[in-house]
């Protein structure tokens, strides 16, 4: 399969899905590769992605002394089954960026009746392994390649190949975000442009059998963010392996090896807000005793205490604002409340509010730190 023409060049390793060297390529890494992050992991770096595996999980399973579980659910599965139609009604896909749109819908059943019908756009499918010898820690696999000489979103027309990311999403899923996806989506992306040296992508997105592609151009800011969190990350999964390399060297000295132990876990990513972080450490703690506290284990455990009392009062404000929404729809005698490009309030099944601007979880989470540490 000829290499598509990509704007940096770039090392291919076509190892076939599913094959013990294609998780090995994946964490330790195989012979001309040394391993690196997935482009589909680098969201768990930035705190965008809190499901499994969590970060000590997959610093575990890139040093080597924990093997990655073969994983599924019916979203994988839906997604994996989705892929191939949502990138064929891609091909059919025009108009403006993240609205929704079903002529490409149209286009696409009408193509599979007459032949007449005409693509407007054309990707390859090109699964392999990429890396950009600029960036040897990390790597990504593409669901699609736009191919050089398609238009933009923006009408452009495309020097060199670029990107194509294909996702299924729930509509409900899609509320959570203020443009309805999830930003490790965007990361994922990001890490796609970078090792392809592409300054555009698009990303198709099929919500409940609604399409919208969604256009990324470069941005030097979140690309140096990314290299720089990524690289740090790899750096410790480095110095880890060399450490537990030495462990076979001490035979059945305890002591040693513990010690050891003891220095690869302080290489560990700190933990995060995730469940997965919390499953994922209650698994692995073969502990048989109550031990004696130290200030740091005093310090969190009041941290929590403060916490929960604060999510007991979060709780009862949200559901104070909850209340005033359905006395006022009471009052209107109306279902909902549209504010036009700000979004809507609506009571039906579920109750659901999609305003904008979304708020800034990282200015929140920074602000509840430091009220906490107040109390």
């Amino acid at each position: 399969m000829k290499t598509p023409k990509f704007r940096d060049e770039v090392q291919v390793f076509q190892i076939p899905y599913g094959e013990p060297e294609w998780f090995q390529f994946r964490t330790t890494g195989i012979a001309g590769y040394a391993g690196g992050i997935g482009a589909s992991e680098s969201g768990k770096l930035l705190g965008m992605d809190h499901h499994s595996p969590c970060l000590p999980e997959l610093f575990a399973h890139k040093i080597g002394y924990e093997v990655p579980k073969e994983w599924s659910n019916i979203a994988v599965e839906k997604g994996k089954a989705l892929e191939p139609l949502v990138k064929e009604v891609w091909c059919y896909w025009k108009g403006n960026a993240e609205e929704e749109n079903i002529e490409a819908l149209k286009s696409y059943n009408r193509s599979q009746k007459d032949s007449g019908v005409q693509k407007i756009r054309t990707y390859s499918d090109f699964g392999h392994y990429l890396v950009n010898p600029k960036y040897p820690f990390l790597f990504c696999s593409l669901d699609g390649v736009i191919d050089d000489g398609n238009p933009t979103c923006d009408g452009e027309i495309l020097e060199f190949a670029a990107p194509l990311e294909a996702k299924t999403i729930s509509y409900w899923a899609a509320q959570q975000w203020e443009h309805r996806i999830p930003p490790k989506y965007g990361v994922q992306v990001d890490q796609q442009m970078c090792i392809t040296g592409s300054v555009y992508a698009e990303l198709v997105m099929w919500e409940d059998g609604v399409v919208r592609v969604y256009k990324f151009y470069a941005n030097q800011n979140s690309r140096a963010m990314l290299l720089e969190t990524a690289y740090q990350f790899w750096q410790r999964v480095l110095k880890a392996r060399e450490l537990h390399r030495q462990i076979s060297q001490y035979g059945g000295d305890i002591n040693a090896q513990n010690q050891i132990w003891g220095e690869i876990q302080k290489l560990e990513p700190a933990p995060d807000g995730s469940e997965a972080y919390m499953k994922y450490m209650r698994e692995r703690n073969n502990g048989v005793d109550v031990v004696k506290g130290k200030p740091r284990h005093y310090r969190y455990a009041l941290g929590y205490k403060k916490v929960h009392a604060l999510e007991n009062v979060i709780k009862e404000i949200k559901q104070m604002y909850r209340n005033q929404i359905y006395k006022d729809l009471r009052d209107e005698n109306a279902l909902g409340f549209d504010f036009g490009k700000e979004g809507k309030v609506s009571q039906g099944k579920t109750f659901t509010v999609t305003v904008k601007p979304t708020p800034d979880e990282q200015q929140i989470k920074k602000m509840a730190l430091e009220l906490i540490s107040k109390l």
